[in-house]
């Protein structure tokens, strides 16, 4: 049996792809991480070498690879690969990843003592509330067009945001209306949507009054929750409080790969906002920010009491740091305040895991 193995990628998705493989083959061994880009590469990670496939070192091209970098990169690394010889290659497609991922979290919290729920393990166990729910799905009128078709459930509502950036409403998405947009509400943020992205949706969703709901959830026209159909009655019946994207685990932590792909006096201001206002929350989200494991995307389904709680905290954070930073040149960068919210509704959660049942839903991503 061949022990040792390639990993293709030696940033954050090479790390983090790794990292699930030994934790949950810990027989296998890393030889070696590779690459064939232009980029800032480290020599080693953790002790094992970063070759340059394109460099004279020998490889053993009999030995497996596996890819871990974005998906547009997919085909053109393959084929390189198998140009130099190698015929196993694992590419870390979505099926693929989910399958590590989730067997990588049920060893990673079982470690820390904790239960890693995924909602596919929850069954209906009590009948006799109608239960009333609504999953936003954000859409713009910027959005690239997807080839694939996608079916909205009932229970999902396209919600068009960055609408006072737009010349056009969004009228239909996949044959649904767009019944909602983001500044139908008095109180909005729509025209911070290029810093803000899906959130200025969720900041109308927040003011909006939803209590004829019980649940309320945050989607993307390309990410969406793999749920059953009946998901409100079984999230109402076991008693769950809040369903988050399946994680994500980050090499060396998340303080430092936000560090390494964003912009570090964000994160610095956000801990000393957050330290100004609780000590003792602001010593957690250090902590918190010095481990690995955040559920990304801004992706959330809550009960409609504990989605305005998050709001309530959340927002003045973020509001505070656009007021001091302002608009960005660079398009990436501008998107600062979705990029750090994702780590904040991340912290959230694990900070308050005794008080919130929180349990996890897969995502899949469509083109």
């Amino acid at each position: 049996m061949i022990n040792s193995v390639y990993v293709f990628g030696c940033h954050s998705r090479g790390r983090t792809t790794a990292k699930y493989l030994t934790t949950i083959k810990p027989e296998k061994k890393i030889e070696a991480f590779l690459f064939n880009n232009n980029e800032e590469n480290p020599d080693n990670i953790n002790g094992i070498p970063v070759i340059d496939i394109n460099s004279l070192e020998p490889l053993n091209t009999q030995l497996p690879v596996y890819v871990g970098i974005r998906s547009d990169n997919w085909e053109n690394v393959t084929d390189t690969l198998k140009s130099l010889g190698f015929n196993d290659i694992i590419v870390m497609d979505v099926a693929t990843d989910n399958c590590m991922r989730n067997e990588f979290f049920k060893q990673e919290f079982a470690g820390k003592g904790e239960s890693f729920v995924k909602f596919e393990d929850l069954s209906l166990c009590r009948n006799g509330h109608e239960v009333k729910g609504c999953i936003y799905s954000m859409i713009s009128a910027f959005d690239k067009d997807l080839i694939t078709d996608y079916c909205f459930p009932e229970y999902e509502e396209p919600m068009q945001v960055g609408t006072e950036l737009a010349t056009r409403a969004v009228d239909i998405t996949f044959g649904k209306p767009v019944s909602y947009r983001d500044n139908d509400t008095s109180d909005n943020i729509s025209a911070l949507n290029r810093e803000f992205c899906e959130l200025t949706g969720m900041y109308s969703i927040w003011k909006r009054d939803k209590s004829k709901f019980d649940y309320v959830g945050l989607s993307h026209y390309r990410r969406h929750f793999i749920l059953p159909d009946d998901w409100m009655q079984v999230a109402y019946s076991n008693n769950v409080d809040v369903i988050l994207a399946t994680p994500l685990f980050l090499e060396p932590s998340i303080d430092e790969n936000y560090r390494f792909r964003h912009i570090s006096s964000d994160l610095d201001y956000v801990y000393e906002h957050i330290e100004k206002n609780d000590a003792n929350m602001g010593c957690a989200f250090r902590e918190f920010m010095q481990q690995g494991i955040f559920s990304p995307c801004n992706m959330i389904i809550a009960r409609n009491d504990i989605f305005n709680e998050l709001c309530e905290w959340m927002f003045p954070i973020l509001l505070s740091l656009h007021e001091k930073v302002g608009k960005r040149e660079d398009k990436y960068q501008n998107r600062y305040p979705g990029f750090i919210s994702e780590r904040l509704i991340s912290f959230y959660f694990d900070y308050f895991k005794d008080k919130y049942y929180r349990v996890y839903a897969d995502k899949y991503f469509i083109k």
